[in-house]
């Protein structure tokens, strides 16, 4: 249930306001969840990797069906800390194309939806449980 809850989480985070830059021009701007999604790669520099989140929640998701816990909780855990990674984006400007940088203003509700999806994953991973075998299953009831 609470993979469940953390993909519907990041899909409604996708769908709503998530951060609000103003450029050095002056302009302000907000981005979509979706939108920080499909271009946030554009921003990957060190320190601030939080777009990598979204490759590690994926993962995440498909260890924690596959019931593989070790890697579900290493993929999760990566996610959430690269998503808090995003924070940085206050103190570092973001690329803004040749338009020169942007700077993180605001966090919108579609970032916190985003990082309780990120935690939601983690918490799903820690409870998830090795798949074994019916037959040991057996063997170990009689």
């Amino acid at each position: 249930m609470l993979l469940v809850s953390s993909v519907v989480l990041f899909l409604v985070a996708c769908a709503l306001p998530a951060l609000a830059f103003k450029r050095d021009s002056g302009l302000s701007e907000q981005t979509s969840g979706l939108s920080a999604l499909t271009m946030g790669w554009l921003a990957l520099k060190p320190p601030q990797v939080g777009w990598l989140a979204n490759v590690f929640v994926v993962i995440a998701w498909i260890a924690t069906l596959a019931r593989a816990p070790v890697l579900a909780r290493i993929a999760a855990l990566l996610a959430v800390l690269a998503g808090l990674s995003s924070l940085m984006l206050f103190r570092d400007p973001a690329p803004a194309g040749s338009t020169g940088q942007m700077w993180l203003m605001d966090l919108l509700p579609g970032f916190y939806v985003w990082i309780v999806s990120l935690l939601d994953a983690l918490i799903a991973a820690m409870l998830v449980t090795v798949r074994r075998p019916r037959a040991d299953v057996e063997q170990t009831s009689a």
